[in-house]
């Protein structure tokens, strides 16, 4: 007994000294991002990271030099424009190094969290609540006996929102983080509802293809099984695959680049920020299916979860596809071109 309580003061003195350390790390890399010496800190920080075997604690001080490697990109830009304009460099040539300057800064000032919280600043709150609030609405007319009345209403508000959809993607790439008037054009969403539907058919493709093979008896029996479920998974994976990549080429480069599959596969090996906005329309296609087939443990949970995922999809997905396309819009416009 003695030994234990030997053992859990050593561990005390321990997890305290090495909570002092990482105090001591973190004030110091502070002075080197203070100083802006970047390299120094990063060195330092990997450092501090393998030594002490806590990320968790230096997450915020990854996230600070991230936007100082930013802001310092876009310190060059500028810096080329600067000298463009001195040795008198075609328009062309400076206006593209301008481009740069302008997807660099939005890059540096706006993060993943806040681009998920974009349903819910300004104008997006109350639209965000509509919808909800509609679809719950739609959710409890099948207790009524108006089943038909629900799947219709449900169709219709999908068709509106994806219409608005392309708007919102344009807008992100206009430089705008918050729900406005310029996504929610009606004259623009008519015109869109045929890219909607180009976007709709393309992604909806995988679903199509597996529908005329035999195994659509194993994904659509009563027990699912295990190989019904890793079809789903994979189909889901995907249908999210060829929307996110086609909606963002589609609202950034026109009609024709909904179809370039090569360009789709490329931008996938591009850069990490899409693959983070494909998996998270996948993580939401997931939730959305069990939602859907997993009985919930209280009655009718399945319903306010299931309205609020797709509430905040039908604004916050394109928007999240929107800032990935604004980050990397140059890179992207050579793999479409």
């Amino acid at each position: 007994m003695l030994r234990a309580a030997q053992t859990a003061r050593d561990k005390e003195v321990f997890e305290k000294k090495r909570q002092e350390t990482i105090a001591e790390r973190k004030a110091e890399i502070e002075k080197l991002l203070d100083g802006l010496h970047l390299e120094l800190a990063e060195r330092r920080l990997r450092e501090s990271i393998s030594e002490l075997d806590d990320r968790r604690a230096f997450a915020p001080l990854r996230s600070r030099l991230a936007q100082l490697r930013d802001a310092e990109r876009v310190s060059a830009e500028l810096s080329t424009v600067a000298s463009s304009l001195a040795h008198g460099e075609s328009l062309d040539h400076v206006a593209q190094a301008t481009a740069r300057v302008r997807q660099q800064a939005l890059a540096a000032t706006y993060s993943w969290p806040q681009a998920l919280f974009y349903p819910f600043r300004g104008l997006g709150s109350l639209v965000v609540l509509g919808l909800y609030l509609f679809m719950i609405g739609a959710e409890s007319l099948p207790s009524t006996g108006w089943s038909q009345w629900a799947t219709l209403a449900r169709i219709v508000v999908s068709v509106l929102a994806a219409g608005f959809g392309l708007g919102i993607v344009r807008a992100t790439l206009n430089g705008q983080n918050r729900l406005s008037d310029q996504a929610l054009d009606l004259r623009a969403w008519l015109l869109d509802l045929p890219l909607v539907a180009l976007i709709a058919a393309f992604s909806s493709l995988p679903w199509l293809a597996f529908a005329l093979t035999r195994g659509r008896h194993q994904l659509f029996a009563e027990d699912h099984g295990l190989l019904g479920w890793s079809i789903l998974a994979v189909l889901v994976w995907i249908s999210a695959w060829a929307f996110v990549t086609a909606c963002g080429a589609v609202g950034a480069f026109g009609r024709g680049a909904c179809w370039r599959v090569i360009g789709h596969l490329r931008a996938l090996a591009a850069d990490a920020d899409v693959s983070f906005a494909i998996h998270l329309v996948f993580v939401l296609g997931v939730a959305g299916v069990l939602l859907r087939v997993v009985p919930p443990p209280v009655a009718g949970l399945d319903a306010l979860l299931a309205s609020a995922l797709e509430a905040w999809a039908l604004l916050g997905v394109p928007h999240v596809i929107g800032v990935v396309v604004r980050r990397h819009r140059l890179e992207l416009a050579k793999l479409y071109g």
